[in-house]
């Protein structure tokens, strides 16, 4: 819980190391010691000092500049970044956050958006994340349509037009119902 307290403070490479410090020695207590007393020294007898080594490392803001409300709060964008859960933060990581932001967009209506993402250094532990967004148009599907050709349809004749979009996980968008488009891996 420590950790992700960081994270989501931006500091993504924190760590946090705990040792146990060896138990505090208590002096016996005599004989004419009240029980009160006896009770405290018990309680002291079973305590152990817990320390923590805290390395914040450097913190990085997240800027997303090109993002439109509408489509996805900053808030929402920083949650799905993958920084958080890894703490790690190189080139091919804030790549890999760049193409989890556009397969995000692409579940909202825009599979044709652009996004780099670049680290912007001040000093070492000063840092910005800057994802540059280009949305795109947002499409919608209005319609599902099927080409064959004659073999393909004789070949599999129960799997009519119907029947394949059923199994489908692009759908047409309704008033009162869901649609949307696949993922890229999915497809």
């Amino acid at each position: 819980a420590l950790i992700a307290a960081y994270r989501e403070r931006g500091y993504f490479q924190a760590r946090v190391v705990g040792r146990k410090e060896a138990p505090r020695q208590v002096d016996e207590l005599g004989e004419g010691a009240s029980r009160e007393g006896r009770r405290v020294a018990q309680r002291e007898r079973s305590c152990v000092d817990v320390a923590l080594d805290i390395s914040e490392g450097p913190r990085w803001q997240l800027s997303f500049a090109g993002n439109s409300s509408d489509v996805f709060t900053a808030k929402e964008l920083r949650e799905r970044l993958p920084f958080t859960n890894t703490g790690y933060v190189d080139q091919r990581a804030i790549e890999d956050a760049a193409r989890l932001i556009e397969r995000s967009y692409a579940t909202r209506g825009h599979p044709l958006a652009e996004v780099r993402g670049k680290e912007v250094r001040r000093d070492r532990l000063d840092r910005t994340l800057v994802f540059t967004i280009e949305e795109g148009p947002k499409l919608e599907i209005t319609e599902v349509g099927f080409e064959r050709d004659g073999a393909a349809y004789t070949a599999f004749p129960a799997l009519s037009d119907d029947a394949l979009r059923a199994l489908m996980g692009t759908k047409v968008f309704a008033v009162f119902g869901t649609g949307g488009f696949l993922q890229g891996d999915q497809l």
